[in-house]
Order: C-alpha cells, then sequence, then structure tokens
C-alpha cells in the first residue's frame, strides 16, 4: 500500500502548479460558509465540473478564471459572496443531478449519525483519568 500511495503522489515531485493547490490555493477547490452558518465543499478542479458550477449559480463568467493563478483570490471572493447568499440546503438543492463536484461539510453529530458510533457511546478520557495505570504499566509507580 506504501509504495502504491508514494506513484499516486510522484507526479507532486517537481512541485504544485499554484501554492497550497489542494489546500485552498485554488478557488475552484475550497470550503466556502453558507447563509446559514453552514458550510459547502468545492472541489471543481475539471474545467468542465467548474464551468457547470458557475452555470448553476448563475455566473457563468466566473468560469475563465478557473485556473487563473493570479486571479485565485479575487474568484474566490466572488464565490464566497454567492455561497453565502443562500443557505446550505438550498444549495444541496440546487446541485442535485448537477456535475458541479460539491457537497456540504457535516456537523460532528451529522458525521457521527452517519458513518460512527452514536454519540453517546463516545466519551473522551478526562485529563489523568490514566495516569496512574500507564505509570504502573511503565514501572513509575
Amino acid at each position: 500500500m506504501t509504495h502504491g500511495a508514494h506513484r499516486l503522489v510522484a507526479h507532486r515531485l517537481g512541485g504544485d502548479p499554484l501554492p497550497r493547490f489542494l489546500t485552498g490555493g485554488l478557488a475552484c477547490y475550497r470550503i466556502y460558509a453558507t447563509a446559514d452558518d453552514r458550510h459547502l465543499t468545492v472541489g471543481a478542479l475539471e474545467p468542465k465540473f467548474f464551468v457547470r458550477l458557475c452555470e448553476v449559480v448563475g455566473r457563468p463568467e466566473l468560469a475563465e478564471l478557473h485556473l487563473d493563478g493570479a486571479r485565485q483570490e479575487e474568484l474566490a471572493g466572488e464565490l464566497a459572496g454567492v455561497f453565502a447568499a443562500r443557505p446550505l440546503a438550498e444549495w444541496l438543492e440546487l446541485f442535485d443531478g448537477e456535475e458541479v463536484a460539491a457537497g456540504p461539510v457535516a456537523t460532528l453529530a451529522e458525521a457521527a449519525a452517519e458513518f460512527g458510533s452514536p454519540v453517546s457511546e463516545l466519551r473522551a478520557p478526562a485529563v489523568g483519568e490514566h495516569t496512574e495505570a500507564w505509570r504502573q504499566e511503565l514501572g513509575l509507580a
């Protein structure tokens, strides 16, 4: 698995085409706040997905800025304004069935309900709760 993962990212040895390429450097690959203080992920690296996203949100002219490195912050600002105008549920409804490469950021409760154990079963240990047991196991008690 390790060798496969290394082969998968070997293309990045020459550097990223833009700084922070997949960590906020591109406006088409970011997280945006919505009107209800929720968040929407956009992962539209491929031009066809970004073009369609811009069309669906009513801003087709933004598509030409897709990979213009000098204008990513300007584009991100425009998209932030667009996404801030509606609550998350409205965006998800609008994007349903569209090829836009966008989706919701789940809250912790939503993620736990969907993918994890029920929240009532999860409990982080208190600070120092296991200290004495570890000290004994290490022969320090």
